[in-house]
């Protein structure tokens, strides 16, 4: 039988402190809006339409009716 004693319970109590005030902090780089290129092949523009976490939605500026392509948050570059 595992026996869980108050160490064990307060590292994983530690952990999920940990996890949540890192979610909360968490600075979001590109607004919804914004107009990105990829980093490796800048020659299409992106039109960001969501996001979660890190991952970003993202449709190229002359097609609205295709599916948000998904990219990384490292994966793209901002036009200013």
């Amino acid at each position: 039988m595992l026996m869980i004693g108050p160490d064990f319970i307060a590292w994983i109590n530690e952990s999920r402190r940990n996890l949540i005030i890192n979610a909360i902090s968490m600075k979001v780089k590109f607004d919804i809006g914004d107009i990105v290129v990829e980093r490796i092949r800048p020659t299409i523009k992106f039109v960001i339409v969501g996001f979660q976490n890190e991952l970003y939605y993202c449709k190229p500026l002359n097609a609205d009716r295709r599916k948000p392509i998904v990219y990384m948050e490292r994966d793209l570059v901002l036009i200013a």
